[in-house]
C-alpha cells in the first residue's frame, strides 16, 4: 500500500487523496480535447500491448528449497520462504484457498503467495462506491490498519470526481476504473515505514499494470502504470498494509518486451 499522492492533476485514482499504496496515477484532462494524457510518476505509454499467455513448456515452475530473509519495516528480518524461481521466465502463482465475497484470500506465507495476493487485491481496488470499499477492506486489508476504510472512502470520492461522477449519484453504466496487472517485481520494504514494535513479515510487490478508465468526463482509455503494493502477514494471510510513497517510475516498460525483462519484470500465470 504511505500512500500520500503527489498533487499532480487528477492524481488520486484508485487511492485515498493523501495516499498512494495500490494505484497511483495522474491524468491531465485537456478541456474540450479528444486526447487524454495520463501520467503515473513519469510519462507512460498509452498504447497497451496485449499480454501473451505462456505455454506450459515455457513456464518456470521449479521451487527453490532455500529460505530467504525478507526485510521487514522494523529493520528486522522475518523468515518468508522465497519460492520464486530464478531466471526471467513466467512464474506460476498459487490461487487463494478461500474467498471473502468476490475476492480470493488464503495465500501461503511465501514470496509467490505475496505476489499472488497483491495481484488479486489490485484487481479489486478501483472502487467507485462504498459497498466496493467495504468489501475490499473486509477481505484484503490488514485489520491492524484502522484508518484504511476512511482512506479508501476518501480515494473513492476523489476518483468519482475525476471521472465526472457526482458524489450523490449511482455509478453510471460504462464508468470504470480497473487495473489489470501484467508483471511483477519484489523489492525491499523501505526503512521509512519502520515500526520497531512490529515483528510481522512484510513484502512489497511492485506491479506493472494497465489501467482502464472511463466516465462522464473521460473517454475510455488504457494506460500503463507502475504500482507498489505492500503486504503484511496478518492473521494467517497476506493483507494490504499502510506504507510509504516510494515511486518506481523508472521501472516502467511495455510488458513482454526486452526492455521489461531488462528492468526485472517477471510475467506470471495465475
Amino acid at each position: 500500500m504511505s500512500h500520500d499522492l503527489a498533487r499532480s492533476p487528477a492524481g488520486e485514482f484508485l487511492t485515498p487523496p493523501r495516499y498512494r499504496r495500490l494505484i497511483v496515477t495522474a491524468a491531465l484532462v485537456v478541456v474540450g480535447a479528444v486526447v487524454l494524457v495520463l501520467v503515473v510518476w513519469a510519462p507512460w505509454n498509452t498504447s497497451p500491448t496485449a499480454r501473451t499467455t505462456p505455454s506450459p513448456s515455457t513456464m518456470s515452475t521449479s521451487t527453490p528449497t532455500s529460505t530467504a530473509t525478507m526485510p521487514t519495516p522494523s529493520g528486522r528480518h522475518a523468515l518468508v520462504r522465497d519460492d520464486v524461481p530464478t531466471g526471467a521466465g513466467p512464474v506460476a502463482l498459487p490461487r487463494g484457498r478461500s474467498r471473502v465475497g468476490a475476492i480470493r484470500t488464503g495465500y501461503p506465507r511465501t514470496t509467490r503467495g505475496a505476489v499472488a495476493a497483491a495481484i488479486e487485491y489490485a484487481g479489486h481496488t478501483g472502487c467507485l462506491d462504498a459497498s466496493c470499499v467495504n468489501a475490499l477492506v473486509h477481505a484484503a486489508v490488514d485489520p491492524d490498519w484502522p484508518q484504511a476504510r476512511q482512506e479508501y472512502l476518501a480515494g473513492m470520492r476523489h476518483s468519482r470526481s475525476q471521472l465526472g461522477i457526482p458524489s450523490t449519484s449511482r455509478v453510471p453504466a460504462g464508468a470504470t476504473l480497473a487495473a489489470s496487472p501484467m508483471a511483477f517485481q519484489i523489492v525491499s520494504v523501505p526503512s521509512a515505514t519502520s515500526q520497531t514494535a512490529d515483528p510481522a513479515p512484510q513484502v512489497r510487490v511492485v506491479l506493472l499494470s494497465y489501467l482502464a478508465m472511463a466516465g462522464p468526463s473521460i473517454s475510455p482509455t488504457n494506460a500503463l502504470i507502475v504500482v507498489p503494493v505492500t503486504l503484511r502477514w496478518s492473521r494467517g494471510d497476506w493483507k494490504i498494509t499502510d506504507s510509504d510513497d516510494t515511486s518506481y517510475a523508472h521501472l516502467k516498460a511495455v510488458p513482454g518486451t526486452a526492455q521489461a525483462v531488462a528492468a526485472g519484470w517477471r510475467e506470471f500465470l495465475a
